[in-house]
């Protein structure tokens, strides 16, 4: 089975969009997007240090855990998608499933209390260019969690929305860069 972002949280109660044109081949993009670092961003540190606190394991490449959600899937050339499963309106979020990411996992948790957020980079031909895109889905499992997550958003709101066109515009321009030769 293919897990894309719209097999893991088919149904959400937020979902969030940023996406740009990018004037190289999706396979360009790709790669760029595959070997992107924490040090093509500029916004990125000092945000999640805003919220995680200064951790030397949210360094280095994206793909390999600088990035502290798990990775769950990857379609070759098309999409990556993060999630995780926790309670986002407290400071020291617990995750609800420890150990290795396992999308079937993801997928099927119901536990009332919690909820599950992923986020994927997308990849589009557009013309003789590509539409890369970030989109996030949150899925609160109750009513309560739901309540508290929707206090909780508009205070990260733009903290991730800045986190997301960072990543995109640095990818861009590496992919352009090197498709520039």
């Amino acid at each position: 089975m293919e897990w894309t972002l719209n097999t893991l949280v088919p149904v959400f109660d937020l979902r969030t969009q940023c996406s740009r044109r990018v004037d190289a081949p999706p396979n360009a993009v790709w790669q760029a997007a595959m070997n992107a670092t924490t040090k093509d961003l500029a916004v990125f540190g000092p945000l999640m240090a805003l919220r995680h606190g200064k951790n030397p394991a949210m360094s280095g490449r994206l793909l390999d855990g600088a990035i502290p959600v798990p990775l769950l899937s990857t379609v070759e050339g098309q999409e990556v998608v993060f999630g995780t499963v926790g309670k986002f309106w407290k400071r020291s979020s617990p995750d609800a499933l420890r150990g290795e990411a396992d999308p079937w996992q993801f997928h099927a948790f119901d536990e009332p209390g919690w909820a599950k957020a992923a986020m994927c980079l997308r990849i589009t031909p557009d013309g003789a260019g590509t539409r890369f895109s970030t989109e996030t889905r949150v899925h609160a499992t109750s009513a309560k969690a739901r309540r508290l997550f929707m206090v909780y958003w508009p205070m990260v709101f733009l903290g991730s929305r800045l986190i997301r066109l960072d990543v995109l515009r640095a990818i861009a321009r590496r992919a352009e860069r090197e498709a520039a030769g």
